[in-house]
């Protein structure tokens, strides 16, 4: 229930839709006792004072409404070391925007977090666009000093003050791994298309033909 959840609101997030339509075909999927949940919120935030219903604030009041705490923290903590979290994941597109999601996710998952911070590392670098972004952040990786999970995501902060929040992923070759505290982690090889340039004997040809036709 929670992956449908999840893949039906970032299915919406790359659908241009307004906010308003987002919630109600949200909704419009529920049945049952669900069903008649958003029919109660949806009344609810009418009223003076009440929260802007909004497609992110649907999922979450879904969650804690029907999913038990221990599925919610296996659920975030399966998403990250999945890699269904990157720069790629639609509204993720900008290096404050995975942070943020990621520091979300990494708090939802609860102890699962806390006792296994070489595999959040692992993760929250995996997620980066490609190696040059990793590189720039300069993260320490060596056998005497490693970051934390905390300093990476000072260090990716510090980042994004310098450049601003555009910082983008980008989609330009990348190495097969990239390793940190010895570990190789997989990164997706991304194919740059070559744009393909006219041959020397159609610039000739091209050449005439405009010549010919300033003569006329």
């Amino acid at each position: 229930m929670l992956e449908h959840i999840e893949d039906m609101a970032n299915t919406m997030l790359t659908k241009p839709m307004s906010e308003k339509d987002k919630v109600s075909l949200f909704g419009s999927r529920l049945e049952g006792y669900a069903s008649n949940w958003f029919s109660i919120i949806k009344e609810n935030s009418r009223q003076e004072g009440a929260p802007t219903l909004t497609l992110e604030f649907l999922k979450k009041e879904f969650k804690t409404t029907f999913c038990p705490i221990q599925d919610l923290e296996r659920f975030a903590w399966e998403k990250l070391q999945s890699q269904k979290l990157t720069m790629h994941t639609p509204g993720c597109d900008t290096l404050n925007k995975y942070l943020n999601k990621f520091k979300e996710l990494a708090m939802s998952a609860g102890k699962h977090s806390r006792n296994n911070e070489s595999a959040l590392k692992r993760a929250f670098l995996g997620g980066l666009a490609n190696q040059e972004l990793v590189q720039s952040i300069q993260f320490r990786h060596d056998d005497s000093e490693v970051d934390s999970i905390e300093e990476m995501y000072e260090r990716v902060h510090r980042k994004i003050i310098r450049d601003g929040v555009a910082v983008v992923a980008h989609t330009t070759s990348t190495p097969p791994s990239l390793k940190i505290n010895q570990v190789s982690i997989e990164t997706p090889a991304v194919t740059t298309v070559e744009p393909i340039q006219p041959s020397q004997s159609e610039v000739t040809n091209l050449l005439l033909q405009f010549i010919a036709a300033q003569q006329q």
